[in-house]
């Protein structure tokens, strides 16, 4: 049962009723008077719970399952319009395991890498095997410098896991791997 708390009773014959949500059909208990009832208040039991059924009166919402945590949530059809389908409900379920597992200071990337947020010589965000490479060769490496992971595991930043090599040779490699022998 869900309490919605409200300041004061707006008037003499507000008393705590309990209703239920039109959008969740969750019961939840509110100051309100007959009156209000009547003209439409107390059907919502939340803003969410309001969003969604603005959306829905006005035909404007579509109604999601995100896949990560289970809820429902809605969004304006414009936002598929412009080229973004949202499929998750927040930032925090497209990325669950961003910070998990890994120590302060790294994350995994949207393309599964590994990520250090600072190194030690003042660079911001830099893939760790790029970094662990810089290391090892001694200099930094140039923008056309691409390092390959031997075995195609991204998080296997073993130094004899890893290899530079030009794009073109990258691009060849991924090829034979596909099992596209044209190049």
């Amino acid at each position: 049962m869900l309490i919605v708390k409200t300041n004061k009773a707006k008037n003499k014959r507000s008393k705590l009723r309990q209703l239920k949500c039109v959008v969740c059909n969750i019961d939840f208990m509110k100051h309100i008077s007959p009156s209000e009832i009547k003209i439409g208040h107390g059907i919502l039991c939340s803003r969410d719970c309001k969003n969604k059924w603005i959306g829905i009166q006005n035909n404007k919402s579509i109604i999601r399952n995100c896949p990560t945590c289970k809820k429902d949530f809605s969004h304006r059809p414009s936002q598929d319009k412009r080229g973004s389908v949202h499929t998750w409900c927040s930032r925090k379920c497209l990325y669950p395991n961003k910070k998990l597992g890994l120590p302060e200071g790294k994350y995994y990337s949207y393309d599964k890498y590994i990520v250090l947020n600072k190194t030690p010589d003042g660079r911001k965000q830099i893939k760790e095997h790029r970094y662990i490479m810089e290391q090892h060769i001694g200099r930094l490496l140039s923008s056309e410098e691409i390092v390959h992971h031997k075995n195609g595991n991204k998080i296997d930043n073993r130094i004899s896991n890893l290899e530079i090599m030009s794009r073109s040779q990258h691009n060849k490699v991924h090829c034979f791997l596909r099992g596209n022998t044209k190049h």
